[in-house]
């Protein structure tokens, strides 16, 4: 075999190579993601349950805890209304909702909070009302 040849071969043999451990990497770093993101799902689905076994959700009776601390997705979640619920009832259309507090809502739109927050809770109790 001539030197040429030679220096070939280690040329291709290297380029293989590369090629294996670029793959390789490529395929550890999928798989790696995809367990990840059944990790993530196993324990929302867990946490769910837990929820779900041993905190029933609030009702009619509990519209009076609802504060200003709370945020939108907070009294969605406790009362379990739909996520778009307070939004289209209250015609929000904040760009924060619902990650945004009652507090802060109020603020940002200069709305008497003593109001405001007799309207969510008269809109979440007729919620209650419309669902009997």
């Amino acid at each position: 075999m001539s030197k040429k040849n030679k220096v070939l071969d280690i040329i291709i043999i290297i380029l293989l190579l590369i090629v294996i451990i670029v793959t390789g990497g490529f395929i550890f770093r999928q798989l790696h993601s995809i367990n990840r993101f059944n990790l993530i799902a196993s324990y929302r689905a867990k946490i769910q349950t837990i929820i779900d076994k041993n905190h029933k959700p609030l009702s009619l009776q509990n519209v009076d805890l609802i504060d200003t601390w709370m945020t939108f997705r907070y009294i969605n979640l406790i009362f379990k209304l739909p996520p778009d619920y307070l939004k289209n009832s209250l015609n929000i259309l904040d760009k924060h909702y619902p990650n945004i507090s009652l507090r802060g809502y109020i603020k940002n739109n200069k709305l008497d909070g003593t109001t405001f927050l007799n309207n969510v809770k008269s809109v979440v109790g007729n919620y209650f009302a419309n669902k009997q």
